[in-house]
């Protein structure tokens, strides 16, 4: 079950990643998760995802102008980016409308 978007919503003190999972997904998608860490650093949306019983988010942001989206995971000290890539055509119409229906 997915919930609503909100914008922003992750206090974290880092953000980490798992370093095969990170070269793994930069083959596949062309997006290091270095790079894709860069979303939270300016306007995002995140919206709960329950994916097999994992609490996971969903989280679209720009990186380099275009709309990426994160999958990530809150543990107990650190936000955790299990996999990044391009938004699909409806998730940059959803990141579009989301923006432009203001705070």
């Amino acid at each position: 079950m997915s919930g609503d978007w909100q914008e922003g919503g992750f206090e974290f003190e880092c953000i980490d990643w798992d370093p095969a999972k990170d070269h793994a997904n930069k083959i596949k998608h062309g997006i290091t998760f270095e790079e894709a860490a860069e979303v939270f650093l300016s306007r995002h949306f995140t919206q709960y995802q329950d994916w097999h019983g994992e609490h996971r988010f969903g989280v679209l942001g720009l990186f380099r102008g275009t709309v990426i989206f994160v999958a990530c995971a809150e543990t107990a000290f650190s936000l955790r980016i299990i996999s990044a890539r391009k938004a699909a055509p409806s998730e940059k119409r959803r990141y579009g409308a989301l923006v432009h229906q203001g705070p």
